[in-house]
């Protein structure tokens, strides 16, 4: 008999992959499968209702994700860690001296 594996649900966990980009409203044009975002506020069309959500392409149509508080994701277009800190706030993590 062929090994069993249990694949977790994502949305029990903190850390989330990274997204996109947090700052568009409407689906991309041509989006490729994996590709995640944070919708952001007034979405419209397959994103509609969607505020603040993680969408992610599965390479037919969008799914989401209700944030829950204290997840963190990478936002990739601008090299920042970001939380949920709930109330629907995406919060950027303060950036400190490295040294």
């Amino acid at each position: 008999m062929p090994t069993q594996y249990r694949v977790p649900v994502l949305e029990k966990y903190e850390f989330q992959p990274a997204v996109l980009d947090k700052d568009l409203s409407t689906p991309p044009v041509s989006p490729v499968a994996g590709d995640r975002y944070i919708v952001a506020t007034g979405g419209t069309g397959a994103w509609a209702t969607h505020d603040k959500h993680i969408a992610w392409f599965n390479g037919t149509t969008w799914d989401f994700y209700i944030p829950v508080e204290g997840w963190l994701t990478w936002i990739k277009d601008e090299d920042l860690f970001y939380y949920y800190s709930g109330a629907s706030v995406w919060t950027a993590l303060p950036v400190g001296d490295m040294q």
